[in-house]
């Protein structure tokens, strides 16, 4: 395994992600109609004060998700157990969210998507991997 490797498995799941989210707007189309009325019907309606509340707990998670995604391209020690932690708080926090309709392939990517991240965290965890985080703890050499 290389940086550059790790670079790109790290990238992968993100690019998953992606594609899992363009699936979900492509695909609503091709949902049965009662199931496309049912996500307009929640387009339409006000935000009700839980709707709030998740978005106010969902920003945090986004940040920290992303702190954690470039602290782990750059080999930063906290990355690693700042992407535990998130997905821990996501998991906890998703019954909040209530019940979902999405296509299958959204499905099916989103979970291809967190597989692939649970796999690169894991490899973070592994030598040689592990020791480019730890790395990052020792000060620069100074000249004398």
């Amino acid at each position: 395994m290389t940086k550059t490797r790790f670079r790109i498995a790290v990238v992968l799941p993100a690019v998953v992600a992606v594609l899992a989210f363009i699936t979900d707007l492509a695909g609503e189309s091709g949902l049965p109609v009662p199931l496309q009325e049912h996500l307009d019907n929640e387009l339409e309606g006000d935000f009700t004060a839980s709707q709030w509340i998740i978005i106010a707990l969902a920003l945090p998670i986004v940040a920290g998700w992303l702190a954690s995604f470039f602290g782990m391209l750059r080999f930063r020690p906290h990355s690693r157990s700042l992407s535990i932690a998130v997905s821990l708080v996501s998991l906890v926090l998703y019954p909040l969210w209530g019940p979902t309709v999405e296509p299958g392939l959204t499905t099916a990517l989103t979970e291809l998507s967190s597989m692939l991240y649970g796999a690169v965290v894991a490899i973070s965890y592994c030598p040689p991997v592990s020791n480019w985080f730890d790395d990052t703890l020792q000060p620069a050499p100074t000249s004398e």
